[in-house]
């Protein structure tokens, strides 16, 4: 089952009141980007390693400004989309019922309607869009090569449409779609891109997906007027322990209070084997603060599988600042990205039923970027090493030769997986590298996995000068990259 739970991992921080715009810890941009996007990135992570400044009215770049207008427009599409949602009396009821649901681990209540969905992705999507178009951007430079060239139409005096880069989003939903688009959009100034997107995931949010694809191509409206500021002042964001949430704030506690615990260097042993079974994961114990000890048996009860895959990550909200929850006026006449550069397609379906034979004809033949977007460790979690070794051998059989792997997910010991009787934790990078970077010394399907990137902890700043009804928090989170070689080739 995809699920995107992490006790809100990572995700508590509030808004800096310095005004930075996106990530800038990836540094494997591309050559021909943007170099202004590049020099603002690098002014950026200066900004982020320096001590909170007292003034708060930090001037940006014109660099920057660039950024987090095209972050704005990203946004507008929630708003326009889903403008009706954050204008109802009924949004914050409905929120904290969906919360409620998601803190019960009662999935099939908290995304049973499309009401709920529609809220969720109204209040948590956003952030994550920003988030991971950010990420896209950082991955520039391996993308490109894996985009496919499109020839001018014959006897068109027409310059020759840009390559398509193909993207299957395993558990994606109404962020993925918005991050897509968003991230296509921002390539258009310079070596531009078109793309499509396919979402798999058991919650039904093929509607939803529908909605912002149709905003995402669709120029906007003429609206008049702004949201007002909200009145709620955001915290200013701390790198050490997670500020906990207002005792005002209706949303239950959450399920870990804690920070990450330092990790050790050495490995845990564990036997993975595509047999084995789960119980039902206890309530998290104290960090650790060492890599967990050997499990001496896996063969326990399996966990039932809960019918969606979304939890919240967030630490607080707010109610909406406007009722009408308008766009900028100064909104762009022009779709954010066009029709002809961008399609999108839901399909709802377990993770757990894609076997080899339906992941080929999901993957196709030709290169493409998988995404696992705050799903992986979901799926160590409900579906436990067996099923979840068993799809992602599956995957890296099915899966054509130069194509890439992004894994994004919650950082250090939020995403830790509880096993066996003795309730050992095993950290989830751990155990993808164990899995996918096996297949270099044991190919699956005459195919190996090779790590091209990893970051444990990143860091995604958003600029206080954005504008939306309800509050954007900073989001950290932790991001691995392989590429599928052909292990019949030697390098």
């Amino acid at each position: 089952m995809v699920r995107k739970t992490g006790a809100r991992a990572g995700n508590r921080q509030r808004r800096s009141s310095l005004p930075i715009p996106g990530t800038t810890d990836h540094k494997n941009t591309t050559k021909n980007a943007n170099k202004a996007h590049l020099v603002a990135k690098k002014a950026l992570a200066k900004k982020n390693s320096a001590p909170q400044a007292q003034d708060e009215s930090v001037a940006q770049t014109p660099a920057e400004e660039a950024i987090t207008r095209q972050q704005q427009l990203a946004l507008n599409v929630f708003k326009d989309t889903f403008s009706k949602v954050l204008s109802s009396p009924t949004f914050k009821g409905t929120l904290q019922s969906v919360k409620q649901a998601l803190f019960d681990r009662d999935f099939a209540r908290a995304f049973g309607n499309k009401e709920y969905l529609s809220v969720y992705a109204a209040r948590y999507s956003p952030t994550r869009a920003l988030c991971y178009s950010s990420v896209l951007t950082g991955i520039r430079d391996h993308l490109d090569p894996i985009s496919t060239p499109r020839a001018a139409e014959p006897g068109q005096d027409r310059p020759t449409p840009p390559p398509v880069l193909h993207h299957v989003s395993i558990g994606g939903g109404a962020a993925e779609t918005v991050a897509f688009g968003a991230f296509l959009s921002d390539t258009q100034s310079d070596n531009p891109l078109g793309g499509t997107i396919t979402l798999v995931d058991s919650a039904a949010w093929g509607t939803a997906v529908s909605s912002l694809a149709a905003t995402l191509t669709t120029a906007p409206k003429p609206k008049t007027g702004t949201a007002p500021k909200s009145e709620i002042e955001p915290a200013t964001e701390s790198t050490s322990e997670p500020e906990p949430a207002p005792e005002s704030e209706t949303e239950p506690a959450p399920v870990s209070e804690k920070e990450p615990a330092s990790e050790s260097k050495s490995e845990p042993e564990l036997e993975l084997t595509t047999e084995s079974k789960t119980e039902p994961a206890p309530a998290p114990e104290p960090e650790a603060e060492s890599a967990p000890e050997p499990t001496p048996e896996l063969e326990t009860e399996p966990t039932p599988e809960p019918e969606t895959d979304i939890a919240v990550e967030f630490e607080s909200d707010s109610e909406p600042e406007s009722a009408s929850a308008p766009s900028s006026p100064s909104a762009p006449s022009a779709p954010l990205i066009p029709a002809s550069l961008f399609s999108a397609n839901f399909i709802q379906q377990d993770a757990f039923t894609l076997d080899e034979t339906t992941l080929s004809l999901l993957l196709g033949s030709s290169p493409l970027l998988i995404s696992l977007m705050f799903t992986l460790n979901e799926l160590f979690t409900s579906g436990g090493i067996g099923k979840t070794t068993r799809f992602l051998l599956d995957l890296t059989s099915a899966t054509p030769i130069g194509s890439l792997l992004l894994v994004v997910d919650s950082p250090g010991s939020y995403s830790e997986t509880t096993l066996g009787r003795e309730a050992k934790r095993y950290p989830m990078q751990w155990l993808l590298d164990r899995i996918i970077l096996g297949t270099q010394k044991e190919p699956v399907g005459g195919r190996q996995w090779k790590k091209l990137e990893s970051h444990d902890s990143v860091w995604c700043r958003l600029s206080e000068t954005l504008d939306y009804p309800i509050r954007l928090e900073n989001m950290r989170y932790q991001m691995h990259l392989y590429k599928a070689e052909d292990a019949t080739v030697k390098n």
